[in-house]
């Protein structure tokens, strides 16, 4: 498991776009809204700028449901927040 993570944050989190940030809330959340999660706290990683979290709270809105975004921590070496 720790492999994992830190191929997935070292290796590959400096690489999403905020088009990814936007298609993995969006699936994530409609997933929860499938399964009767009305209410839930997002707390998203991989915030590498302001477009990422702009794409997140984004893919959100689009789904429904009540939503909070939290940011959680970039996946680059020098985020632009």
């Amino acid at each position: 498991m720790l492999r994992y993570l830190q191929d997935v944050f070292g290796k590959f989190g400096m690489n999403y776009r905020p088009e990814d940030v936007y298609a993995g809330a969006l699936l994530g959340r409609l997933t929860a809204l499938n399964g009767g999660i009305t209410t839930m706290l997002d707390w998203s990683h991989i915030m590498n700028s302001p477009l990422h979290a702009d794409a997140n709270v984004q893919a959100l809105r689009d789904a429904g449901g009540r939503s909070v975004f939290a940011m959680g921590w970039p996946q680059v070496p020098n985020p632009v927040l």
